[in-house]
């Protein structure tokens, strides 16, 4: 299938077509900004241009020609798509290595050869390094797309060596118009959705049809419950197993600093839950605004814990004992 950039992504595919006619286009690019901005489609619908013998005005594949069908199928033989073997897994060496022989044969079709590396944070030392040749010495006619969602974990020397485009957050309103006309996103929550996704129109999308808003205020409630000594950590933990901690402690990394403001003033100007603020506000009045900033401490450590081999569900209970912390008489 044929894809089409996002409307948000009109000035990043418009830059690059300029460049391709140009007959200058970097041969190694790297897509980069947070998660749910659409970077993934973006550089497929780049690769079907690239590959594509009879591209439209604009760009866009036509979809009908040799070079599309082999790609619609993913049998072409001047595409190579480098991705880790399992999720959470690196790109190691021997694929890269297997990479650099690939190159170094013709482009089959006498065009260009494409090569996509996501998530490009994924290579390792050795393999990151193994790659640095291709990036400095590159073959004719390649193109390399680099995918990265955490800019800062790509080593230097490969960020240096790119091109870089970042996808931003877009402008408000036309994101709320997409939302509520492409993806059928209630008009009424998706700003709410939309905040909760870092600002990422895909990111809300994906919350959205999860019921992230119902999940919230469940979990709300059970943190309330275990303020008062009604439920324990472990059976916190147990009831919402089936949620990402990254979630998890994305919403009360959340939570904590709207407590924290609602300690300076009761009608705070940015609030990251105004849908909850009813809630959080007799929280709020229960902590001393230190412990909170020290919460707030463990809960950056806990995120990057959850993004480590750690016991997931082990962290998540230790991060709830924390809470029940917050709310521990101070000794006289």
């Amino acid at each position: 299938m044929i894809q089409q950039p996002y409307p948000w992504q009109k000035e990043q595919w418009q830059l690059l077509q300029q460049r391709l006619a140009q007959g200058n286009l970097p041969h190694a690019l790297l897509l980069h900004g947070v998660e749910g901005m659409g970077k993934q489609h973006f550089a497929q619908a780049l690769v079907n241009s690239l590959l594509c013998e009879n591209r439209h005005e604009q760009g866009q594949a036509c979809g009908q020609c040799r070079g599309c069908k082999l790609l619609d199928v993913g049998n072409h033989p001047d595409f190579v798509s480098l991705s880790p073997e399992e999720v959470g897994k690196n790109i190691t060496i021997d694929m890269v290595r297997k990479l650099a022989t690939k190159l170094s044969i013709s482009s089959q079709y006498s065009g260009y050869k494409v090569v996509l590396i996501a998530p490009a944070e994924q290579l390792n030392l050795a393999s990151a390094n193994g790659l640095l040749k291709t990036l400095e010495e590159p073959t004719p006619d390649t193109i390399l797309i680099l995918l990265c969602s955490h800019i800062d974990r790509l080593l230097p020397t490969i960020r240096s060596r790119c091109q870089k485009l970042l996808f931003a957050a877009p402008p408000l309103e036309p994101t709320l118009a997409w939302l509520a006309e492409q993806a059928s996103v209630d008009s009424e929550i998706a700003p709410q959705l939309l905040r909760l996704g870092g600002d990422a129109p895909l990111r809300a999308q994906q919350l959205a049809e999860s019921g992230v808003l119902a999940q919230r205020a469940d979990l709300l409630k059970m943190l309330q419950a275990l303020s008062r000594g009604e439920m324990t950590p472990v059976q916190v933990a147990e009831r919402e197993k089936k949620i990402a901690i990254a979630d998890i402690l994305q919403w009360l990394s959340g939570w904590n600093m709207d407590m924290i403001r609602l300690q300076y003033s009761p009608q705070p100007a940015h609030i990251n839950s105004p849908d909850l603020l009813e809630q959080l506000r007799p929280l709020a009045q229960q902590i001393d605004v230190q412990r909170l900033y020290k919460y707030f401490d463990k809960l950056i450590e806990a995120s990057r814990l959850a993004r480590t081999q750690v016991n997931q569900q082990l962290l998540l209970e230790e991060t709830l004992v924390g809470w029940v912390r917050l709310f521990a008489k101070r000794r006289s």
